[in-house]
């Protein structure tokens, strides 16, 4: 299974939520009819797991998120960068068994590289770094 594709399931899933308000079982649905390949089952298990988790955790992590984004609202910050804060931080803080700070603050920045703007990498590699520092 690549988690990393589950990952990206999952950030699609939240910016559909984020945006658009849809429900968390159709954004996941519409996230994972976009993929092809014969692990994607797989991946969206652990998909469902990191969303219903982030979802469960949203008030938490964003008050986090906040405190630790000094200067930047929640608000102001592009859709894409703050979804993949979100899902870090559940990753580092409230996942079962939470990754370790280096692997989640990578895996951020790999997705930011892909799916952020230029800044985006730097700015949530700071923002995550401070966040792991100050838990």
């Amino acid at each position: 299974m690549s988690r990393r594709t589950a990952r990206e399931l999952v950030l699609q899933s939240l910016f559909q939520i984020d945006l658009a308000g849809a429900e968390p079982k159709a954004a996941l649905a519409a996230a994972k009819a976009e993929h092809s390949g014969g692990q994607i089952e797989e991946a969206a298990v652990y998909a469902e797991e990191l969303l219903q988790g982030v979802l469960a955790k949203y008030k938490e992590i964003d008050a986090k998120l906040a405190a630790a984004s000094i200067g930047w609202p929640l608000w102001r910050m592009p859709a894409t960068d703050r979804n993949i804060m979100r899902l870090a931080a559940y990753e580092l803080l409230y996942a079962p068994v939470p990754l370790s700070p280096p692997i989640a603050i990578n895996e951020a920045v790999e997705l930011a590289k892909v799916y952020g703007t230029d800044d985006s990498p730097r700015f949530i590699n700071g923002v995550l770094g401070r966040l792991t520092r100050e838990k």
